[in-house]
């Protein structure tokens, strides 16, 4: 994955995730990076890139809704070092048979 995400100029894979209307956000470098972006709080004092980012997840289908909460929603992706939207991640289970 780290080699993939930085040859596609990814910095952040972040984590979202609201509850009882509340957001949290956890980040992981991909990069050569150390600092991390965490940030939590009510839904309605998000940052605006994190909204405009999880506006495009909702109206995309990517924010999930937890069927048996907390979290409620969840969502994956990265940005790169502006902050911008690079890409949804796509953790749901695989199907096997």
């Amino acid at each position: 994955m780290k080699n993939k995400s930085v040859a596609g100029g990814a910095v952040y894979e972040m984590r979202y995730e609201e509850r009882n209307g509340n957001y949290r956000l956890d980040s992981w470098p991909i990069a050569d990076i150390t600092e991390t972006v965490k940030a939590h709080g009510p839904i309605a004092d998000r940052p605006e890139w994190l909204v405009t980012i999880i506006n495009i997840a909702k109206i995309g289908g990517r924010l999930s809704l937890v069927p048996y909460p907390p979290p409620d929603a969840i969502v994956w992706f990265t940005v790169d070092a502006q902050l911008s939207l690079l890409d949804f991640i796509d953790y749901s289970p695989v199907e096997t048979k």
